[in-house]
């Protein structure tokens, strides 16, 4: 059988997009957030682990919850969880409103590594700040604003 040669025009993977340099900036921006992480202790974190620790939030979360906004099972969302919790980042507990739900908060070590995150975001949007200027940042913010697609 012979191979069709797509035009590169029509080649998906090598169409020129938005979304491309939009995929792009946010996993380097992700990338860079857990490789300054790991130089603060917590090398041990994911871009699968952070994608779960930013849905948590400071008051925990129900594991159903976090599973339907991550788009997962709540199997796997409770096997990545306790992948968390066997490395001291959140616990899983009986969820006061509902004894039979399990909730997902965040463990000493997990508090620790929100607070050096936080150091870390802010060194970060101070460093792209002075990159973009402020004039740069502030409309990069409203462009992407412009970009959000209604119901996301």
């Amino acid at each position: 059988m012979d191979l069709v040669k797509v035009p590169d025009e029509m080649d998906p993977f090598r169409v020129p997009h938005l979304g491309a340099d939009l995929w792009g900036a946010a996993e380097g921006w992700r990338d860079e957030m857990l490789r300054r992480l790991a130089g603060a202790g917590f090398e041990d974190l994911t871009p699968a682990d952070s994608d779960l620790v930013v849905l948590i939030g400071p008051g925990g979360l129900g594991l159903s919850e976090l599973a339907r906004r991550r788009g997962v099972s709540k199997q796997a969302a409770q096997e990545k969880v306790r992948a968390l919790a066997a490395r001291q980042y959140v616990r899983l507990d009986p969820d006061p409103a509902d004894r039979r739900a399990l909730r997902v908060s965040f463990d000493a070590r997990g508090m620790a590594m929100i607070e050096a995150l936080v150091t870390i975001k802010q060194a970060m949007q101070a460093e792209a700040e002075a990159r973009l200027g402020p004039e740069g940042a502030a409309s990069l913010r409203t462009l992407l604003a412009g970009l959000r697609w209604p119901g996301v």
